[in-house]
């Protein structure tokens, strides 16, 4: 019956007090009485709190007027912690909806009913995984072969015109390394034999099973993948020199970090000009497409080549005559 009792108080504790909502002895007893028919004095009630706090249930006693105490359960989370966790959760875009629903609710248990009114409102996001892809499978295997320094196998998967995935012939066999999380997408960082480093996205694999052990567990570094773009794999790592817009300020230091080098362009307070350590490659030479006009390389020469290459390209599509 105690320990019945010690669950109904600490519930009860859960679901109606937080910081800004306290309740003293005679409230407990009342709802307790009212709600769940259960009757408890005083003493008992006090004794039974005592319980729960020397067995490491954070509940909080106030003192107030005449010599009465108001208590609350102190939440595991704060509310900006709170909001953090449900929006990282809601915005995923790798777990589907029913299963977000799951893991917020089983959040929001943690709080009480007062505080849930704040959580309402969370991110919206589609979910972006081919519905013949199971995701969260593919991401525990992939978690459990590294851990148990095991072979992965899968084969990908590719959309076609009809918007389906296509399962493609050839079967892979790699070795796992780590796991990277890149412009919102879940990246598979694995070894051939041979040695070689592939990256495959996971929201492709089909099939995917673990095979036998393996002795070649490395550590990856990945700060490497902070100087590429798209996990796309390194071809050479330069100092690279280029004039942006002002207008880019925020981007280029989301994109780069804060260590890189900035300087103001002479008699233009609309540009200017940053260095930066970064793998020349094609993300990198998309991003710079992607900003138009306003970011010209002004070192290396081959960086400059790939893009002007790339512009030639580009200029092509549009003087072919529309069939």
């Amino acid at each position: 019956m105690k320990s019945t009792r010690l669950f109904m108080i600490l519930q009860l504790l859960k679901e109606e007090t937080d910081f800004n909502k306290t309740l003293t002895i005679k409230q407990i007893q009342d709802i307790l009485s009212n709600y769940h028919r259960l009757e408890v004095d005083r003493n008992t009630l006090k004794r039974d709190i005592a319980t729960l706090q020397a067995a490491g249930i954070d509940i909080v006693e106030h003192k107030i007027k005449n010599n009465t105490s108001t208590y609350y359960l102190k939440p595991s989370f704060t509310k900006e912690e709170m909001r953090m966790l449900l929006d990282s959760i809601a915005s995923n875009r790798f777990i589907m909806d029913r299963n977000k629903n799951k893991l917020i609710n089983r959040l929001l248990s943690l709080v009480s009913q007062n505080d849930r009114r704040f959580f309402k409102n969370t991110v919206e996001v589609d979910y972006c995984v081919p519905k013949n892809i199971d995701m969260e499978y593919n991401l525990s295997k992939a978690y459990e072969a590294i851990e148990l320094n095991r072979k992965l196998s899968f084969r990908l998967g590719k959309y076609k015109l009809d918007k389906e995935i296509e399962i493609l012939d050839k079967h892979y066999e790699v070795i796992p390394q780590k796991i990277c999380y890149c412009n919102d997408r879940y990246y598979l960082v694995a070894d051939y034999e041979t040695g070689e480093t592939r990256h495959f996205r996971l929201d492709r694999l089909i099939g995917i099973s673990m095979g036998e052990n393996h002795k070649k567990k490395r550590h990856i570094d990945t700060k490497v993948y902070r100087r590429c773009f798209d996990m796309f794999g390194e071809e050479v790592v330069v100092n690279v020199k280029m004039q942006i817009s002002k207008n880019l300020l925020d981007s280029v230091i989301e994109h780069f970090g804060q260590n890189i080098r900035i300087q103001p362009v002479l008699n233009n307070k609309e540009e200017f000009i940053f260095y930066v350590e970064v793998s020349i490659n094609r993300g990198l030479v998309r991003w710079i497409l992607k900003q138009g006009a306003e970011v010209k390389v002004l070192y290396p020469v081959q960086l400059r080549e790939k893009i002007e290459t790339e512009i030639q390209k580009m200029l092509l599509n549009y003087q072919t005559p529309i069939n």
